[in-house]
């Protein structure tokens, strides 16, 4: 089916000649689309059977349809951002991130949850902004990083040495003695920081690193620590050297590190992790009770809806542990195949970001798919005390409506940049067939 859709492809094209690096970049952008989309409709309805079943005995239908009602709220905002195309979302990078920091400072106008504000709560719905977030980040990472490749990947600063005093013109020998402290200061600072943030990577982090800030503010810790590796990450794929990415990511963790051991509670959470078992009754509650529900799972699990631990003992069942009751009842092996289809989704992800025409779309794709990667592994990691407890959803899977939004969203901008490889002008044909469209339309009404 893929090889027909790409040979009347190359038939509509019968003028232009395709080389054979150009042939081969089609074909894989194709493969990619095609297994892409199926692994995500597989791991999509995974996941509604499972929160079906996890939530079968409490709330009924009630958690399904919701999801559902978000499911298709996502294929209508994918389905925009489609239309759209990757070129039209670059223009909306810097304004993406300015809606996000509003949405984000608005968090703090409502209460907190479990001591965290990532809720914006309107009448009938509530969201998370820091998932708009995400997706304002990899579009304004992929921009920036593109714009400044040539830069990031070089390293163009001339080095301010002292020791070449004598070739110094005899004006700047003389200022440089009269002024011989403020040069002191220049030379420590001045080039220190040209050494650790060259021209380029400052655009860059000032973007990203606001939107983590406010990330931060509202006390969301993964999601601050998932951004910041998906920023590191771009970086490195944009070229960006890595003893520079080395020491922002040692910054970071240092940063957090004492952003964890002044928060008492998040201290906590790291001891328990440590030996959840001496704490099973109160911090290590949640962690225990998703050991044992993987534990009794075995090898086959105890049957589809026959989950002892989704009735009522393991908190945040149907959200981010839902991997545990999906281990308790599906077992081993049906954890093993959702690792399998988030490693797979992560492959063709990789393989129609690294196949794409431009840098911005490589780079963008790139993003996109390490976001959604990263928090799959993150959460697999939660449940199985791979690392401290925290708000980390499944993608695809877990119940939240915003999160799965984003996910799907995703997803359709993956395609579009697999559809721009495949075909140029695809999306310039597109917008020009939307706009006659929009205009028929508007003269029916009018009459």
């Amino acid at each position: 089916m893929a090889s027909r859709c790409l040979a009347q492809v190359r038939a509509n094209d019968a003028n232009f000649a395709f080389s054979e690096e150009e042939l081969r970049r089609q074909n894989k952008s194709l493969q990619g689309i095609f297994c892409l989309a199926i692994v995500t409709t597989l791991i999509i309805l995974f996941g509604l059977i499972l929160l079906y079943s996890v939530t079968a005995d409490n709330s009924g239908k009630e958690y399904l349809l919701l999801q559902l009602r978000s499911l298709v709220v996502a294929i209508f905002a994918g389905g925009i951002c489609f239309i759209m195309g990757a070129k039209v979302l670059k223009n909306f990078a810097e304004i993406g991130v300015i809606l996000s920091v509003i949405l984000l400072l608005l968090v703090f106008i409502f209460d907190p949850v479990k001591g965290a504000y990532r809720w914006v709560k309107l009448p009938g719905f509530q969201f998370q902004p820091s998932e708009l977030a995400k997706l304002a980040l990899c579009v304004y990472l992929a921009k920036s990083c593109s714009k400044n490749m040539h830069i990031i990947n070089t390293l163009h600063f001339k080095k301010f040495n002292i020791w070449d005093f004598n070739k110094w013109s005899p004006l700047k020998q003389f200022l440089t003695f009269i002024f011989f402290p403020i040069v002191f200061i220049y030379i420590l600072f001045g080039n220190f920081y040209r050494w650790l943030v060259p021209k380029g990577v400052f655009s860059v982090i000032l973007g990203s690193g606001i939107i983590i800030l406010m990330v931060v503010a509202g006390r969301d810790l993964g999601t601050t620590l998932l951004m910041g590796a998906v920023t590191v990450i771009t970086l490195l794929a944009a070229g960006n050297k890595f003893r520079y990415t080395g020491i922002y990511s040692l910054l970071g963790l240092g940063l957090g590190s004492v952003y964890v051991f002044l928060n008492p509670e998040r201290l906590a959470r790291i001891k328990t992790f440590m030996n959840p078992e001496k704490s099973q009754l109160d911090e290590g509650f949640q962690l225990w009770r998703s050991f044992l529900a993987l534990g009794s799972g075995g090898l086959y699990g105890l049957g589809f809806t026959e989950s002892r631990m989704k009735q009522r003992y393991l908190p945040e069942h149907h959200t981010d542990f839902i991997l545990s009751i999906g281990g308790e009842e599906l077992g081993f092996i049906g954890i093993a195949c959702v690792v399998i289809g988030y490693l797979i989704f992560a492959y063709f992800g990789l393989k129609i970001s690294l196949n794409a025409r431009s840098r911005y779309n490589m780079l963008l794709g790139f993003s996109i798919t390490m976001m959604i990667s990263m928090q799959a592994l993150i959460n697999l990691l939660v449940i199985s005390g791979g690392v401290p407890t925290k708000g980390m959803p499944a993608p695809f899977i877990s119940y939240g409506g915003t999160n799965l939004i984003f996910c799907v969203t995703g997803v359709f901008i993956l395609v579009a940049i697999g559809i721009d490889t495949i075909e140029v002008d695809y999306h310039k044909t597109m917008h020009k067939n939307v706009k006659k469209y929009f205009y028929k339309v508007a003269r029916f009404i009018k009459g």
